[in-house]
């Protein structure tokens, strides 16, 4: 087995929670938006629901921090988090089919809030089953990474440029 450049190695790492990240961002201004609308609207029993899921996803969001530094990173703990937060949306959704107002009071039609929560669901499934793949080391960056340490690079010769 080679020995890679650890810069390469921090590279590999923070590739590997990059699509991590941006869905992260994605549902967490998501997320913004509905608790935005909900106290503009004075409902602040449900203004619980998307805050409790912003908190969860900072928590995501600063346990994969530590792929930019030589920490190891706790994916376990993120994928129980979007396990709670797919479960969370979808009682919500549940809740929401037969009056979307009860948590969408500022959307002015029903067609609106489907495709909205749709993609939060979505986001928030993906989110799992990426988190997973690392957690298992079935993710297609790990799989490179393991290919670039078994190949033999003592045969390549460095090559100045000129």
């Amino acid at each position: 087995m080679a020995k890679i450049n650890d810069k390469i190695e921090k590279s590999f790492k923070i590739r590997r929670y990059t699509l991590l990240r941006y869905l992260n961002a994605l549902l967490f201004f998501m997320c913004l938006h509905w608790s935005i609308g909900l106290f503009v609207y004075e409902k602040y029993l449900q203004l619980l629901i998307p805050v409790i899921i912003m908190v969860l996803i900072l928590v995501t969001v600063k346990d994969q921090y530590a792929s930019f530094t030589d920490k190891k990173v706790d994916i376990s703990r993120s994928k129980k988090i979007y396990f709670i937060i797919v479960i969370g949306l979808l009682l919500v959704a549940f809740v929401s089919i037969s009056n979307y107002k009860i948590f969408f009071p500022y959307l002015g039609q029903r067609m609106y809030f489907y495709i909205i929560y749709f993609l939060m669901i979505v986001i928030a499934v993906s989110l799992y089953i990426k988190s997973k793949k690392i957690y298992e080391n079935t993710d297609s960056t790990y799989k490179k990474y393991i290919e670039v340490l078994d190949k033999d690079y003592s045969k390549i010769k460095n090559l100045k440029r000129k």
